[in-house]
């Protein structure tokens, strides 16, 4: 895993997702989004930890989640980076 990010799977729950950003190495840096897999490994969405912390920790991380990530291909141009 890019220790810039956590990731988590749809059916992790909220508790697993709070534990995940707890035991990182490097804890001195922040971690505010997790980001959430769906089916085949692909971005389904991300979660604030904000909002991971005022949800039940049983509760699957989906509740938390905000779907339809912003996205853009690999060769993206700048032009279409600000649109």
């Amino acid at each position: 895993m890019n220790p810039d990010f956590i990731g988590g799977a749809g059916p992790s729950t909220v508790g697993d997702a709070i534990k995940a950003v707890s035991v990182l190495a490097d804890a001195s840096r922040s971690r505010w989004r997790v980001f959430v897999t769906g089916e085949g490994g692909r971005l389904a969405g991300t979660a604030l930890l904000v909002e991971l912390l005022r949800a039940d920790p049983q509760d699957s991380v989906a509740v938390a989640t905000r779907p339809d990530p912003a996205s853009l291909p690999a060769d993206a141009t700048s032009t279409r980076c600000q649109e």
